[in-house]
């Protein structure tokens, strides 16, 4: 690395910005070892060169396209927008990233958005409720993410047609990833094939290409405190799920990427599918996000992502639970099974089940947390068990496959308490 007092003098050439961009696991240090210190390093370095290196990195040699530069880049965008230097919306421009609404927060914690400081408390209301799987709130939150997207193709300006013209012409392929799920899914996997559908159908009626809708799969559960690690956690923690991104057998057809995700705090995930997409022959890779967190705030406070999350929904099995199960369509969502199973809750459980909560509600949230991998984990096993029993109590129709499933779900929990 440069050397902390060398700054003033230094001349950004291509030998030198690639050298601080490239960030490839070697001999002598992995992947998150090195973005750690160029996060570190990005921290010392004076504003002059901060901005040189930006302006260096997004030139037409496009550095920040590139797979082994583009993890790297993220961390100096960020930098640059969080001094004030390079308003995040020319970022974008650049990186081809389509936006719903940037937000920071105020000194009391109420969400604002980016430049105007106006009041958003009422959509991260929305938002919380969305998370845990509110259909009203993830059917708002569709709506609007179609709205923007196609938005940017009606607007002249933008460079969003010509891009769906250009992959018509060369008859190319657009496919969106939805971040990863097992057999539960997340409150963003709802929002973007909603959101999806709708932009579709715009697209098909104006003769242009439709975008490949994928969920990418998730061969276990994803940590359940995840939203309140730092941001060095989330590169360097290592991961107890294990993401399928399609490798060069898919890459082989030409194809673009469109990574979807409800918030940006870190980005570490989306900058994982755009280095591995991109690494296994992706054409090109955009990113779309609901809310865009002030990498002022993220950078130093990457656990305002559980704060969002639980701005209005509070962990408890509450009239804004009753809400969410009780509405039409009703899917439970990872985050909303990880809460009603919680042991804190279980004291609760059954006078919520029986005085709050419809029959089929119940049993579709018992059905699809047996599907997943929760019946393995104590945290939410012995809850299980008693969710199970309350659906037998109630009289629910199926009691005989019921009753087999929280058998065997009592069975796996008393080997859990064996092994542990």
């Amino acid at each position: 690395m440069v050397s902390a007092g060398s700054y003033r003098d230094v001349f950004v050439n291509a030998r030198l910005l690639k050298f601080l961009l490239f960030t490839q696991e070697d001999e002598t240090s992995t992947r998150a070892e090195k973005l750690t210190g160029f996060s570190e390093f990005l921290k010392r370095v004076e504003d002059g060169l901060l901005v040189d290196l930006y302006r260096a990195a997004v030139s037409s040699d496009g550095y920040y396209k590139k797979a082994k530069f583009c993890d790297a880049f993220h961390l100096l965008a960020d930098e640059v927008v969080a001094r004030r230097f390079i308003d995040i919306r020319e970022v974008h421009t650049k990186t081809m990233c389509t936006v719903q609404k940037y937000v920071d927060f105020d000194e009391s914690g109420r969400m604002r958005e980016l430049g105007t400081n106006g009041d958003l408390d009422e959509l991260a209301g929305a938002y919380s409720l969305m998370k845990f799987g509110s259909r009203a709130d993830v059917s708002m939150f569709a709506d609007s993410m179609a709205q923007r997207f196609i938005s940017r193709l009606q607007d002249e300006s933008d460079t969003m047609l010509e891009f769906f013209q250009c992959v018509k012409e060369e008859r190319e392929h657009i496919v969106f990833f939805s971040p990863g799920s097992r057999n539960v899914v997340s409150a963003q996997n709802l929002v973007y094939e909603q959101a999806i559908r709708s932009i579709n159908g715009y697209l098909a009626v104006n003769n242009l290409p439709t975008i490949i809708f994928m969920h990418l799969t998730r061969l276990g559960s994803n940590i359940a405190n995840y939203a309140i690690l730092t941001a060095d956690d989330r590169m360097t923690k290592p991961g107890n799920t294990s993401t399928k991104i399609p490798g060069h057998e898919f890459f082989k057809d030409p194809i673009h990427v469109i990574f979807g995700d409800d918030v940006r705090i870190t980005g570490t995930t989306a900058n994982r599918v755009e280095r591995i997409c991109l690494e296994n022959g992706a054409l090109s890779f955009r990113a779309m996000y609901n809310l865009f967190v002030d990498p002022a705030i993220a950078r130093t406070n990457p656990q305002i992502e559980n704060a969002l999350n639980m701005y209005r929904v509070k962990g408890e099995l509450d009239h804004d639970i009753a809400y969410i199960m009780n509405q039409q369509g009703f899917v439970p969502v990872q985050r909303l099974i990880r809460l009603v199973l919680a042991r804190q809750n279980r004291k609760e459980l059954k006078r919520f089940a029986f005085e709050y909560v419809s029959e089929s509600s119940i049993r579709t949230l018992y059905e699809y947390a047996m599907s997943n991998d929760y019946m393995q984990d104590p945290q939410y096993a012995e809850s299980l068990t008693m969710l199970g029993s309350i659906i037998e109590q109630k009289g629910m129709k199926n009691s005989g496959r019921i009753r087999r499933l929280a058998r065997e779900t009592e069975a796996r929990l008393e080997t859990s308490r064996v092994n542990v």
